[in-house]
């Protein structure tokens, strides 16, 4: 079921959670991504069972009548939080503020002052934030980058809190980089409160504080940036409580070369991902790997090949660059998913990130093409085997703002594996003018392996292209789906 909901163009949305009445969103300005470009107000707004636009508030961002920035929304137990910050230039203080959502009126309760960050002392620039949740959502892991006027990291900060933003551990030391340097790819925390990193180690004599240029290409990780040579390693730092030192843990596998991966941490410590032969880096097989908490020691690893199963996108269609550089891709990973059955699911995308320059009368532009391509989903046994690894086929390529459609969502429901996303033809490189050609599909595989693949609707029959990683799961079987009308005019989708 598409309805219209109302013509207004925001750039992007992002899901809160749900009430009786229907799901809230946080409303996105085009100016949140591409500065000069459309308004800036954000908006909260709540769309019905019935996909009917029953609310929308003006959110105002003020703190104590000064601007603060947007940071992320969360959802810890039953309650929902907005998180901002704002920075003082004159004391050189970062504030990190909370918000409670009420989800039934669309308000946000006054400012919780989270934490309060000191740039001068310091040295950094700017500060961005993350979160994660334990397992059991009995702690909440709030992490703060932080960055120089180059964007490089001069430092991290870390704090965990109970329920109520009871503080009950904090760090803001530094890691041991004299002999190498450290990617920050993931952090995590156990249920106790205890706080690990998942980590890509580059030995290195430089000395990177002295050095902006390597710092600008080794020191920071917000994405799991690319690397092209396996001249790294995947490690995990165990932080320390009170006055213990960090532990630092090598993840080493035996079938090959570990080049990405993502991990949780339960009563054991659990990575999986992908990996290649030894001097390579491109992806020939996934494992999973469980590690002992305390010693760091490997207590189960199983792999399985797919050799070349990813080695070329399935659809080459209209791609951007030469079959030399198709090939050249890496998986980008999401969380590591809990199965119903206790089992897990490694999911990792085909990816390939292609630059291009042009010049027209002497106008030099530069464009980043986007091919997030077939999907790997990875099954992974309650014992820790690797049992199948299942591709299905999809194919993206975007540029600029065209990124929203790209990626896609995933669900499980009575032990189905749910995959939906948009497929978009050559003819829609540029986000930037209408969509042609771009089909939702959805692809849904059984507790034997088998796939069944549906196209569920199409731009040319409908002006809708879907906006996969807006997806809400309402409740069992239902999804609430966002997507872009000629573009863009927003719609609301429910799919049974």
């Amino acid at each position: 079921m598409i309805k219209h909901t109302f013509d207004l163009a925001w750039a992007d949305i992002e899901p809160i959670g749900h009430d009786d009445e229907g799901v809230c969103y946080v409303a996105f300005p085009y100016s949140r991504f591409v500065r000069a470009m459309g308004g800036s107000d954000y908006y909260l707004i709540k769309v019905s069972k019935e996909l009917e636009l029953d609310l929308s508030q003006l959110i105002d961002f003020a703190f104590n009548g000064q601007e603060t920035a947007y940071g992320f929304v969360l959802k810890w137990n039953d309650q929902h939080f907005l998180f901002t910050s704002h920075h003082d230039e004159v004391s050189g203080k970062v504030k990190l503020l909370a918000q409670e959502i009420d989800l039934v009126r669309l308000t946000l309760g006054p400012h919780q002052e989270i934490t309060t960050l000191d740039a001068n002392s310091r040295k950094f620039k700017t500060a961005s934030f993350d979160y994660k949740l334990s397992e059991d959502h009995s702690k909440l892991l709030l992490t703060y980058n932080l960055a120089d006027k180059d964007q490089s990291l001069v430092g991290f900060e870390y704090d965990v809190f109970e329920p109520g933003f009871k503080r009950i551990a904090s760090w803001n030391g530094n890691l041991d980089m004299s002999d190498g340097v450290y990617f920050f790819d993931e952090f995590a925390v156990s249920n106790s409160g205890r706080v690990y990193l998942l980590s890509r180690y580059f030995e290195t004599k430089k000395d990177v504080r002295q050095n902006v240029s390597f710092k600008k290409s080794f020191f920071l990780s917000g994405t799991r940036a690319v690397e092209t040579e396996a001249n790294y390693e995947t490690r995990i730092v165990k932080f320390g409580k009170g006055d213990q030192k960090e532990k630092i843990f090598a993840v080493e596998i035996t079938a090959g070369f570990l080049t990405t991966a993502v991990f949780s941490v339960e009563d054991q410590i659990l990575v999986g991902g992908f990996y290649s032969r030894q001097g390579s880096t491109l992806p020939i097989g996934a494992v999973f790997v469980s590690l002992d908490p305390v010693s760091g020691e490997v207590l189960h690893q199983s792999a399985k090949e797919f050799g070349d199963l990813f080695a070329l996108p399935s659809n080459t269609s209209g791609k951007v660059g030469s079959e030399e550089l198709l090939r050249n891709y890496r998986f980008l990973m999401k969380d590591l998913y809990k199965r119903e059955n206790g089992g897990y699911l490694i999911l990792g995308e085909r990816l390939v990130t292609q630059t291009k320059t042009s010049n027209s009368g002497g106008v030099v532009s530069t464009t980043t093409f986007y091919q997030n391509d077939d999907i790997a989903a990875v099954e992974v046994s309650k014992k820790g085997d690797v049992n199948a690894v299942h591709k299905i086929e999809k194919s993206q390529q975007t540029t600029d703002l065209g990124y929203f459609l790209s990626s896609y969502f995933f669900s499980e429901q009575n032990g189905n594996l749910h995959f939906l996303f948009t497929n978009l033809g050559k003819k829609n490189a540029n986000m930037m003018g209408t969509l042609r050609g771009t089909t939702t599909v959805m692809v849904t595989i059984d507790e034997s392996g088998n796939q069944d693949r549906k196209d569920v609707f199409n731009a040319e029959e409908t002006s809708v292209t879907l906006l996969a990683q807006d997806a809400y799961q309402m409740s069992p079987g239902v999804v609430i789906l966002n997507a872009k009308k000629s573009n863009r005019f927003s719609r609301f989708l429910k799919l049974n």
